[in-house]
């Protein structure tokens, strides 16, 4: 994000385009500033590609162990392993409370209270780690692909967060719809194609199990 403007702040280049150029009216008549309108649709249009969408080619079958088995019992051992992770990091994770932490950061004007959101990027990362090394069945590579994709993806969007300029609250904003936008992915996958991938082969969980505290399933 830092790259795509002048000066590394991009409060300030937005600001600057729009008022530079002809102010207010680049926003309210385009056709008065042509060249400070196609420098915003510039902007908005390389925001937009920030937003991390996953494709299974991000992480290779190299990087992750993969066994040469998908019957049930492999599907339930993968899934309460996964679910055992969790259970194991996500405390640490949810004890830091982003928005909280951010609101303060600009209420008081300072960057330090950010560096809070640190150990929330260690849980995040050794998170992502302990699943990395977990053997997924061969038709779960690609869930558990994602898994790990989405995972690392918010261990970087907080680590961007965690050293955000305060002077620059637009960064702010964007990263935190980027984020957004992850964990909207990853409710989906728990909530949605991973549980319906389960229905449809008839695979259920004991109530003692530890992926029924990962999957809603009836």
């Amino acid at each position: 994000l830092r790259r795509i403007v002048k000066d590394g702040n991009l409060t300030r280049t937005i600001l600057g385009t729009v008022f530079q150029n002809k102010g207010i009216e680049t926003i309210l008549r385009p056709d008065r500033a042509p060249q400070a309108t196609e420098e915003l649709g510039r902007l908005i249009s390389e925001i937009k590609r920030l937003i991390p969408h996953y494709t299974e080619s991000a992480i290779s079958d190299d990087e992750i162990i993969v066994l040469n088995v998908s019957d049930i019992q492999a599907v339930k051992s993968y899934s309460n392993g996964l679910a055992a992770i969790y259970t194991k990091h996500i405390p640490a994770v949810q004890r830091v409370d982003e928005a909280k932490i951010i609101e303060e950061a600009f209420a008081s004007n300072n960057a330090s209270p950010l560096k809070k959101l640190e150990p929330a990027v260690h849980s995040l990362r050794a998170l992502a780690a302990d699943i990395r090394a977990l053997p997924a069945p061969r038709e779960l590579a690609s869930f558990h692909k994602k898994e790990i994709w989405l995972l690392e993806a918010t261990a970087e969007q907080v680590t961007l967060l965690s050293e955000s300029d305060i002077e620059d609250p637009l960064y702010v904003l964007v990263l935190i719809s980027i984020r957004q936008e992850t964990q909207r992915s990853a409710g989906e996958l728990h909530g949605k194609e991973m549980p319906q991938w389960l229905k449809e082969r008839g695979i259920v969980f004991d109530a003692n199990e530890e992926a029924r505290k990962l999957y809603p399933l009836n």
